[in-house]
């Protein structure tokens, strides 16, 4: 298993505590970031999606927000 693989799953059993390590939204945040750098585009926005949604107003905000003009051009949706 490749260490970016290690970390999705580590940031997917963190989810699961309760309650869940860190700012609220966080271990999806880092999952999301895991996705992205695995090249996993689609599930990496999904991820992202699902934070955004889950607090527009949260501390995570502008980390989304800078995402995704990277993911955007990556998955060429622009």
């Amino acid at each position: 298993m490749s260490l970016p693989d290690a970390a999705l799953e580590a940031f997917k059993r963190a989810e699961s505590l309760t309650p869940p390590p860190g700012r609220p939204n966080e271990p999806r945040f880092w999952e999301a970031e895991a996705f992205f750098r695995l090249k996993r585009f689609t599930d990496a926005r999904a991820a992202y999606d699902a934070v955004f949604r889950a607090d527009a107003a949260g501390p995570l905000l502008v980390d989304v927000i800078l995402t995704l003009p990277g993911l955007l051009i990556a998955t060429r949706m622009v």
